[in-house]
């Protein structure tokens, strides 16, 4: 994962996930109402979009796209996202009452950097959520 908010090497200044569903509109809703995104379809319901900046000048610009899959697109399952969250303990307790199940935790006693779960969208795509 590459973090966008600060000065960096090379200079990039935004990044984006496209992620490929054979349901845009059932991911749309999964996204928007278990992790509370403000995802907007497009008039035609056939891609969905996520954007933010933490800047003025659109430096930290975080974009993620929900788009068609078709044959030659990527497999299910194949992406990874990763998604910061303020207070860990509570994202868990609000997704397990959605029925979301997780996949994988992490601690710091564990020998991990950071406190994390792992859960898994309706296509099998891994988020992992983590607090700082």
């Amino acid at each position: 994962m590459v973090s966008i908010h600060h000065k960096n090497a090379t200079g990039i200044v935004s990044a984006g996930v496209n992620l490929y569903s054979a349901d845009v509109l059932r991911l749309h809703r999964w996204y928007s109402e278990v992790l509370g995104l403000r995802l907007e379809l497009s008039p035609d319901n056939l891609s969905s979009c996520y954007v933010e900046s933490h800047e003025a000048d659109d430096q930290g610009l975080t974009v993620f796209r929900i788009l068609p899959r078709t044959n030659d697109e990527a497999a299910p399952g194949n992406v990874q996202l990763a998604f910061s969250i303020a207070n860990l303990a509570k994202a868990v307790a609000a997704l397990q009452t959605a029925g979301v199940e997780m996949m994988r935790s992490r601690s710091l006693e564990a020998g991990s950097a950071l406190h994390s779960v792992t859960i898994r969208d309706l296509d099998g795509n891994g988020i992992v959520l983590y607090e700082l």
